[in-house]
């Protein structure tokens, strides 16, 4: 024995104990020398030796027995096995591509308990390391643990098989939702497994070991990233994974980022908690630590409740939220706009659409009477109208984003709705026709104010309340509400015809100061005339001043009668009454009242002629 030793030595200070050799190669091989390639694991079976003491492991041995050896030899060590006893076989090592993770079944261990599906985690160096995944109570069969993607392991194919399956990737802006197919079984009253820390069930030993029951989970997986998650582990649904006909109704839409536009609020619909109590207008109160329902375990753990959420989402917020947990209702927090008019089949989504046009009866006269109402729904008040007017029901039980109007139309279709339309009623079975189209500003004022005090009971507030022109459904009202503008316009024109007479009779007036004025002037001058030149020559002058301003055709026609007419005689006699009265003692005044005496007496011009004598009696 002594000898054959110092030949092995021998030889291998001959070789040089250098040289790179391979399996079946010429001395080496048969020194017993090995050098595994960098690219391949060397597979050692024993020819030569006692029986396996471990009757568990019939296919690879741990204890250097007889048979397939658990142990594999790896590149960068030269190793030496003794001739004769030992032979290798090179086999590639595994290497895993990126964006792939690999999936090990061992093919010998220890038998694994019934009812688990998957083989416990062993530290076993990525089940590099065989003869301690076998003295570790490795299990056969499909393991818990994965090897991570874009790597190489040295694994004794003998002992493990290794699959390739896609890591789980989650598209950008959407969530994946998780159940898990191993685990501890829940209560039935509970519709998701407890949350367990478990590096975002990446860590499936993490999350049997602290308890992860089966079924759905609180947590979701974030988007725009890739996991190392054993699928026989857990089942992710992505948008990419699911499909059209899933028989719980779970669409892409359900796993898509919440997104609170600007100009609303989203209400918070738990599907989870505790049992609220039995009130109609139940809403939960604020639970603190859950991020905005991102984290729905915190929310349970701090007795959260079932239903609508006193907490709200804000405006121009992302939420990446579990679809199974909550349901998001969009309610309009901007300033809202309702008219009361014939909808269109496309206004059929407005928050007005079911207000329909507004008709009154008064004294048997149908009017139809145009109404427009400005509001705005508080961030504070939006969880109440969710509460008491409902929206979509979901009939599977998801949750998401739901933009859904029926909340605000119930609300003002039955508040605000039922407030117009009961005062207007009321109106008109209180007013006359008259009454009613002239009292519009009494009116509009009223209806405003009852608007506002039964809508501010809701936290809700209203800015303008505008009633506008009746239309009638009758030529008769028509006639008979012109009728007041009718009026109103005669009674304008006689006020206006009125204070043109009263300017009239103003002017005429002043006319007449005038002509008093200037007949005094003129009196005062022919007074003062007469005093300078003697009362015959001012008479005279007087006279001939009249007859000077009188108008006499250029030419008569016709017979004397006719030319009588044209003649100023009459003027002349005028002026000479005039100046008589007013110097009743002035020779030449005398004069002309004989003259007009004679006239009066039916006297002719020639009885005055010098030499006549006076008519006698």
């Amino acid at each position: 024995m002594v000898v054959l030793v110092i030949v092995l030595l021998v030889a291998v200070g001959a070789v040089g104990g250098v040289a790179v050799v391979y399996p079946e190669s010429g001395l080496a091989r048969r020194l017993g020398f090995v050098v595994i390639p960098g690219d391949m694991v060397g597979v050692v079976r024993r020819r030569i030796g006692g029986n396996p003491s471990d009757p568990r492991f019939k296919r690879v041995v741990a204890d250097n027995s007889r048979g397939i050896q658990a142990r594999c030899l790896t590149p960068g060590v030269r190793h030496w096995l003794m001739p004769g006893v030992y032979s290798v076989d090179l086999a590639p090592r595994v290497s895993i591509p990126p964006g792939m993770i690999g999936l090990v079944t061992a093919l010998d261990g220890a038998s694994r308990p019934a009812g688990r599906l998957l083989s416990r985690r062993v530290e076993c160096d990525n089940f590099q390391d065989g003869v301690a995944f076998l003295l570790g109570e490795g299990e056969q069969g499909r393991q818990l643990a994965t090897l991570p993607g874009d790597a190489s392991y040295y694994i004794n194919p003998e002992l493990f098989r290794v699959d390739f399956v896609p890591r789980t990737h989650v598209p950008d802006g959407t969530v994946g939702l998780v159940r898990a197919k191993v685990g501890q079984l829940r209560l039935p009253d509970q519709p998701f497994g407890r949350y367990v820390e478990c590096d975002v069930f990446q860590d499936g030993d993490a999350f049997l070991l602290g308890g992860g029951e089966q079924g759905r989970q609180l947590a979701v997986l974030g988007g725009g990233a890739s996991y190392d998650i054993h699928p026989d582990l857990f089942e992710v649904l992505t948008t990419e994974s699911i499909g059209p006909g899933r028989q719980d109704g779970l669409t892409s839409g359900h796993l898509r980022y919440v997104n609170i536009p600007v100009g609303y609020v989203g209400v918070v619909v738990t599907l989870h908690g505790i049992e609220p109590p039995p009130e109609d207008d139940v809403i939960g109160p604020v639970v603190h630590g859950h991020s905005n329902y991102r984290l729905p375990w915190k929310f349970l753990d701090g007795h959260g409740w079932r239903g609508v959420q006193q907490e709200t989402l804000r405006q121009g917020g992302v939420y990446a939220l579990n679809p199974w947990f909550a349901r998001i209702v969009l309610i309009p927090t901007r300033l809202l706009t309702l008219e009361w008019k014939d909808k269109m089949p496309t206004e059929a989504d407005n928050y007005d659409a079911e207000l329909e046009q507004l008709i009154i009866n008064i004294q048997g006269f149908l009017l139809k009477v145009n109404v427009t109402q400005t509001l705005q729904i508080p961030a504070s008040a939006a969880p109440r109208l969710v509460s008491q007017f409902g929206g979509e029901v979901s009939r599977d039980g998801l949750g998401g984003l739901v933009i859904d109007p029926r909340p605000v139309q119930r609300f003002v279709e039955r508040v605000l709705g039922g407030t117009v339309e009961s005062y207007l009623t009321q109106v008109a079975a209180s007013s006359t026709v008259e009454d009613y189209l002239t009292q519009q500003d009494d009116i509009r004022a009223e209806l405003a104010a009852r608007v506002r005090q039964n809508v501010a009971e809701w936290g809700i507030t209203v800015s303008d309340t505008l009633v506008g022109l009746s239309v009638a459904q009758d030529t008769e009202l028509d006639r008979i509400r012109r009728l007041p503008m009718t009026e109103a316009h005669r009674r304008r024109t006689l006020e206006e015809e009125v204070k043109s007479a009263q300017i009239h009779a103003q002017i005429r007036r002043i006319e007449i100061a005038v002509e008093r004025e200037e007949r005094g002037l003129a009196v005062a001058e022919l007074e003062a005339l007469a005093n300078l030149l003697g009362p015959e020559v001012a008479s005279v002058q007087a006279l001939l001043a009249e007859v000077k301003d009188m108008r006499v055709p250029d030419v008569i026609s016709g017979d004397a009668a006719m030319m009588g007419q044209f003649m100023p005689w009459q003027r002349i006699q005028d002026v000479i009454t005039g100046l008589r009265r007013e110097k009743s003692g002035d020779p030449v005044l005398e004069t002309v009242s004989q003259k007009d005496e004679l006239e009066a007496g039916d006297g002719s011009a020639d009885d005055l002629k010098p030499g006549s004598s006076a008519p006698h009696g």
